[in-house]
């Protein structure tokens, strides 16, 4: 089985990371963890329409092997393919999210696995680390 590392940085991707509309008492943390949980539901289950709903304004991929992917287009043609083999799955890990005394804005990191078809066509695997970045807009209630 091919292995490889790697690191990948998302910024402003997935769901949470676009601004979320919440009133003050709901727990940004919690937005955070849950949305990521069922983005790697979405993601495992091979989904392409819902997994596109993640995908925010201004979103940047780096992948490994190929250069990274700037526009929306590109991320979706990227996980099409990734989708499409069967051996393909994430097993991802949210280590720590951190909010700002505003509120306004949060990061958090992990870690991803992922499984797939290398190019000779056995199954492969790389690890990654990840960190993403969230705004968050409060409405008046």
């Amino acid at each position: 089985m091919k292995k490889s590392q790697y690191l990948m940085v998302l910024i402003l991707a997935c769901t949470f990371l676009q601004e979320v509309e919440s009133s003050p008492p709901v727990s940004q943390e919690m937005i955070i963890k849950k949305t990521y949980d069922e983005w790697v539901r979405v993601t495992n289950a091979k989904d392409i329409e819902r997994w596109s709903s993640y995908i925010s304004v201004g979103a940047y991929f780096a992948p490994p092997g190929v250069p990274a992917l700037e526009t929306e287009a590109a991320i979706l043609d990227y996980y099409r393919k990734s989708f499409a083999d069967p051996a393909f799955a994430l097993d991802c890990k949210q280590l720590k999210v951190i909010i700002t005394d505003s509120g306004e804005m949060a990061w958090a990191r992990g870690t991803s696995k992922a499984t797939f078809t290398d190019s000779k066509g056995k199954k492969g695997s790389g690890e990654s680390k990840w960190s993403k970045l969230a705004h968050f807009r409060h409405t008046k209630t």
